[in-house]
């Protein structure tokens, strides 16, 4: 493949995986253009299944079918367009501003409600 693509995917360590996905290749051009710390892996895995399927509901025009990149590329499917950057990334915000939403709540218990009088 010969052509700038993009891939998401969760990972508890980004630069290791994209060469492991994407190998000799991403020595050369590839960079992981963004990583969100997640409280847990299976929180980021529920992200990122949500994060595809909006991929495939709201724009398939920009999912780069398996066989463009088969057998160039460690993985089966989750390749999107360069086009796909911007909202990738808008996606990504949501993400996080979910995570510290969540962290904060997690850390910031709700008071206990006061005794009756």
């Amino acid at each position: 493949m010969d052509r700038p693509v993009l891939k998401l995917g969760h990972s508890s360590d980004p630069e290791r995986r994209l060469f492991q996905q994407l190998g000799p290749a991403a020595r050369d051009t590839g960079e992981v253009q963004r990583a969100i710390d997640m409280e847990t892996g299976h929180a980021a895995l529920v992200a990122e299944k949500r994060a595809h399927r909006t991929m495939w509901t709201e724009h398939p025009e920009w999912v780069v079918p398996p066989e463009v990149f088969a057998g160039q590329i460690n993985t089966k499917s989750e390749i999107y367009e360069i086009e796909a950057l911007e909202f990738l990334l808008s996606l990504m915000d949501e993400i996080e501003a979910e995570a510290h939403k969540e962290k904060a709540s997690a850390s910031d218990p709700e008071e206990p409600d006061p005794e009756p009088d």
